[in-house]
């Protein structure tokens, strides 16, 4: 969660986004149970998007707003624990969809009237689209835990005796 860390701290205090794609009108007015409803569909992994285009008139914007006022910091916190479950969500999502294979051949009718199967790539490769997507967004919301890459920087102090035979 350090890019919402880095955003909040780059957010001047008492800010309001502007945002010109979001319609005009008065803001949804922040209640603990609009919050929890956000947490809990993003840690059963919806996408915020998904989620403030089926709340009415909750925007992307009005949530970073609250994310920004520090009159919400137990929703930042809730937020911010949200996208780390929704970073576990994604590596089981991937799992069950590597494991389907329900659609991976498809039932074809030849030209002599045989029933043959043939491969679906088309749903071979969006199911790997679909983890590879999930793969990234999981690195990003936990790199400690997910990420391919690994760092092999070494620190300290290495201490020589020499000793010398004559």
């Amino acid at each position: 969660m350090r890019w919402l860390e880095e955003f909040m701290m780059a957010a001047p205090k008492g800010n309001k986004f502007w945002n010109p794609d979001t319609p005009g009108g008065r803001p949804a007015n922040y209640t603990d149970k609009i919050a929890k409803e956000i947490c809990d569909r993003l840690s059963n992994g919806e996408s915020l998007n998904a989620i403030c285009k089926s709340m009415k008139n909750i925007t992307r914007t009005t949530v970073y707003n609250w994310l920004a006022d520090e009159k919400y910091k137990d929703f930042l916190n809730n937020y911010m624990q949200a996208r780390d479950r929704q970073a576990e969500t994604f590596i089981d999502q991937c799992v069950d969809i590597a494991d389907d294979n329900s659609n991976d051949t498809i039932t074809m009718e030849g030209k002599d009237g045989k029933e043959y199967e043939r491969v679906n790539h088309d749903h071979i490769n969006r199911s790997r689209l679909r983890v590879d997507t999930r793969i990234k967004i999981a690195e990003k919301l936990a790199p400690k835990k997910y990420s391919s890459k690994h760092d092999l920087n070494v620190s300290g102090d290495i201490k020589i005796n020499v000793i010398d035979k004559f």
